[in-house]
């Protein structure tokens, strides 16, 4: 990645963080998010009280495998996470569980995340989806590293429009995070990844 492209996904994510996702049918109980009048801050629509947004990471490494092995433990941490005041929990759905190819989504996989919405509803948090995680270092797809920049490119816009086709009716959506931790340093020959961690990467 050059410099000048780390740049603009830094803008771009902070950009999508200041505009959260308005579409889409209000489920009961839960109303959507919008940036202030005055946009210093953000309120709840349709109601207009102030929405504050505090929480957690949320399961970084593995929100895809624990969805589908233990969706009871999620509701239960979602459930905890509320009684604690958390409005709003940072996921990180993984792009080796989302993508089974540069242009081919797992339909699994996107069931998981409506299933994860759906909890997110229930227990009244908001979400803000950091995506293009490859954190896991046994997970990385070979197909993925051998791309070119431009074909990378490609592939991460997929991923970004299947995630918000998946997610734009749901008003659980806070903001997008669309990498996390942007990095363009070290030499091209040492890879993609960096910000190494035991068995993962972070950036």
């Amino acid at each position: 990645m050059t410099l000048r492209a780390s740049r603009l996904l830094i803008h771009l994510s902070l950009l999508f963080a200041l505009m959260p996702l308005t579409r889409g049918v209000r489920a009961a109980g839960m109303e959507t998010v919008k940036t202030a009048p005055d946009k210093k801050g953000f309120v709840l629509h349709p109601s207009g009280d102030r929405y504050i947004p505090w929480g957690h990471n949320y399961a970084s490494v593995d929100i895809m495998d624990r969805l589908a092995k233990d969706p009871a433990r999620v509701e239960r941490e979602f459930l905890e996470m509320k009684a604690a005041g958390t409005s709003v929990a940072r996921i990180h759905p993984e792009m080796p569980r989302i993508l089974a190819g540069a242009d081919k989504a797992d339909p699994n996989a996107l069931d998981q995340l409506r299933k994860l919405l759906r909890i997110a509803e229930n227990s009244g948090i908001h979400l803000k989806i950091t995506g293009l995680a490859c954190y896991k270092i046994k997970d990385r797809m070979a197909w993925y590293d051998s791309l070119d920049e431009q074909d990378r490119w490609k592939t991460q816009a997929f991923f970004w429009e299947t995630i918000t086709r998946t997610c734009a009716e749901s008003p659980t959506v806070f903001a997008y995070d669309l990498v996390n931790e942007p990095a363009a340093v070290g030499k091209r020959d040492e890879g993609w990844y960096m910000g190494k961690m035991g068995e993962v990467e972070f950036c």
